[in-house]
């Protein structure tokens, strides 16, 4: 119905407005058996082209990107927004997750002119980090630890949904989108299936060890399913949030 589907399309700011957290949306890139790299730790680039370009898509639609400090010392991502159907008129706010001090202040994260940057870290951080992060012109604001020492992932999207983010897209990595599933945080989850097999030694796209009984699973209900070049772009929601219902709601 029409109203389903205005739900399914409003459902960030309608979360936002019932919760006041951002929603929070998954995204990975992963091969058939859920790897997200190889043994090797390679994993660029496992999905191809288009399903990379319907990724900054999916960023354009989000006010906040989100990473780990993992992520950030692997790849040294610019996540900027590139090769868009219509540019965002503010780029979406970059944010580092780094709760021990572990990224240095140098790199494309930390480059002005690609967009602001928000650093989330826990006491445990030397202050000198926390200055050189400010130096670099980075906001820097510090939350409690979780539960596996990390920042507590519920009060980063409480903290976001303060800077008036109503979408925070987190972009990686499997210890960050793990902790999300753990604590029952994902709204959406968008899986980019490349046709590859990486085998027991590749590296999970969701670190976690997961409940130990099928019916203690999380259950998501998938809202679209479509080719992207030679891969398969999956879009889950959480049952239980607001504006899952049915319907696409798919560009």
């Amino acid at each position: 119905s029409e109203g389903a589907a205005a739900r399914h399309f409003l459902a960030p700011y309608l979360h936002h407005r019932a919760t006041g957290r951002a929603w929070c949306v998954v995204k990975t890139a992963m091969s058939l058996d859920a790897a997200t790299a190889a043994a090797d730790g390679a994993s660029q680039w496992i999905t191809g082209a288009a399903a990379r370009a319907d990724a900054h898509e999916l960023r354009a639609d989000s006010q906040a990107i989100v990473i780990g400090s993992g992520t950030a010392l692997a790849d040294r991502p610019r996540l900027d927004v590139r090769d868009v159907t219509e540019l965002p008129r503010t780029p979406p706010l970059r944010v580092l997750l780094d709760a021990r001090g572990r990224v240095p202040a140098v790199g494309p994260l930390f480059d002005e002119t690609l967009g602001a940057t928000l650093v989330v870290t826990t006491p445990a951080t030397p202050p000198a980090a926390v200055d050189a992060w400010r130096a670099a012109g980075a906001k820097v604001e510090t939350l409690n630890p979780g539960p596996q020492g990390g920042v507590e992932l519920a009060e980063v999207l409480v903290l976001l949904g303060q800077y008036q983010v109503l979408q925070a897209m987190f972009e990686g990595g499997s210890m960050v989108h793990g902790a999300l599933l753990a604590a029952g945080l994902v709204d959406q989850l968008v899986a980019y299936v490349a046709p590859i097999v990486l085998g027991t030694r590749a590296r999970p796209a969701f670190a976690w060890s997961g409940p130990d009984a099928l019916v203690d699973a999380d259950a998501f209900t998938l809202v679209g399913a479509r080719s992207v070049g030679d891969d398969v772009r999956l879009e889950y929601r959480r049952r239980d949030v607001v504006g899952s219902g049915s319907g696409s709601g798919l560009r």
